[in-house]
């Protein structure tokens, strides 16, 4: 891996010396102009076994352009598991940045709120999508976890009631890879009120991986975290975890909870 690495970078340090910054050994700095900076740290056992971590700078993209371009790096990489990466990020990039060339004025143009930072969530052009999305809370996406050719992939989103949990798991699904995915794993705790009393409605489903959303759930409770919604997405790489699997729900789980304090409240 480590000779893997070496060799990838130093392709890209010479066919495109434009874009490239070797930051440290393992961590490179990608500039496509002064719209898109794509900053990337090598794990030791990439590209076998693990995803780089990428931070994406755009401030100038629209929200729903960097949300675009956000979720066609991901799926690049989940279409290359295993494989050197870095050179069909950089691919991908190039391509978007040609079509918000030939894109219409109104639809290309740049932003700079502080909005257009925000993290991942998953969207099209259609009318339909942008009223859902006027409607949906928003949605956090954490980090690309590979292990033995499965991928995991959290979400979370702050949620009031059902209705907001519904509309979470179906912006989620919208995205094409997610709904595709093995299991989407889930598990909620909303507290509504009625008629002067409040209910505390908690639930979780499987999606197929038998009994990981209950952990989920107890995970939830012991952090006193309510008001939210946490998915976990695996898609299956042909190779059985075994138990393994449910300590890496329950870690993405709790990380993505501490990661966005926002998107809860603590609970009685």
């Amino acid at each position: 891996d480590v000779e893997a690495q070496a060799e990838e970078l130093a392709a890209i340090e010479a066919i495109y010396p434009d874009y490239f910054n070797l930051i440290e050994v393992n961590k490179v700095s990608l500039r496509f102009e002064d719209k898109i900076r794509l900053d990337v740290v090598l794990p030791p056992d990439y590209p076998s076994l693990s995803t780089p971590k990428y931070t994406l700078s755009c401030p100038q993209l629209l929200t729903g352009q960097r949300h675009r371009l956000t979720s066609q790096l991901d799926e690049a990489f989940l279409d290359n598991i295993g494989v050197p990466i870095i050179f069909v990020w950089i691919g991908v990039i190039t391509e978007f940045l040609q079509e918000l060339e030939r894109e219409p004025v109104a639809d290309s143009s740049f932003e700079t709120s502080p909005d257009s930072m925000g993290d991942t969530s998953f969207s099209s052009n259609s009318d339909e999508t942008v009223e859902r999305e006027r409607d949906c809370p928003r949605i956090h996406t954490g980090d690309i976890l590979l292990d033995r050719k499965s991928t995991f992939q959290a979400h979370i989103a702050r949620a009031n009631s059902r209705e907001e949990v519904q509309r979470v798991l179906s912006e989620l699904k919208s995205n094409n890879k997610i709904a595709r995915a093995t299991h989407n794993i889930y598990a909620y705790r909303v507290r509504t009120e009625k008629d002067g009393q409040t209910f505390q409605m908690d639930d979780c489903d499987d999606d197929g991986e038998h009994g990981a959303s209950s952990k989920m759930m107890q995970i939830l409770r012991s952090m006193k975290a309510n008001g939210l919604i946490v998915i976990v997405t695996r898609w299956y790489g042909g190779v059985h975890l075994g138990p393994d699997r449910f300590r890496i729900i329950n870690n993405m789980t709790r990380e993505i909870v501490t990661q966005h304090p926002d998107c809860w409240f603590i609970s009685d």
